[in-house]
């Protein structure tokens, strides 16, 4: 079943270079730090219908789960919508051999371009999250090291939620 969540974060590219932990960042202090890895498949159309519309068609896998993301770009820059759900391993195989089309599988395919999507990124990210704590308030900022099929190699994001 597909759930949706409105998400605030800011984002920032960051050169690549061995990350250290703050305890502290201002008034805030550290409260736990958990690396992950992940695996990412990125699609579009030819025409690139969903970057157009400042949008995002994923299959992530975290652990050994696998869930497709539609993350669209609010009016708020600060904001994206997302509406996701799990899928299977064998799914995401159908649909990279062209077996399966992602609208088939998408439980809302209206929120789907009507034209056909392709695999155009895959990403390996290794992901820190980082929370922090001030009285009653809670922050996370996750660092993403991210390795893509493209020469330029690894870079960082910088994500604050």
């Amino acid at each position: 079943m597909a759930t949706k969540e409105i998400e605030q974060e800011a984002r920032f590219l960051a050169p690549f270079q061995p990350l250290k932990t703050p305890k502290r960042i201002g008034d805030f202090r550290l409260i736990k730090s958990i690396p992950q890895k992940s695996e990412t498949f990125y699609f579009d159309t030819a025409d690139e219908e969903l970057s157009r519309k400042k949008s995002t068609l994923r299959i992530r896998k975290f652990e050994n789960d696998w869930r497709i993301t539609l993350k669209a770009q609010e009016a708020d820059p600060l904001k994206s919508s997302e509406t996701s759900q799990p899928i299977t391993k064998e799914d995401l195989s159908l649909i990279l051999q062209g077996e399966t089309k992602i609208q088939d599988l998408f439980d809302d395919p209206l929120l789907l371009p009507a034209n056909p999507l392709s695999l155009v990124g895959h990403l390996i990210t290794y992901r820190r999250a980082i929370r922090y704590r001030k009285g009653n308030e809670e922050v996370e900022v996750a660092f993403d090291e991210c390795w893509d099929d493209l020469p330029i190699g690894p870079f960082h994001v910088a994500e604050i939620e």
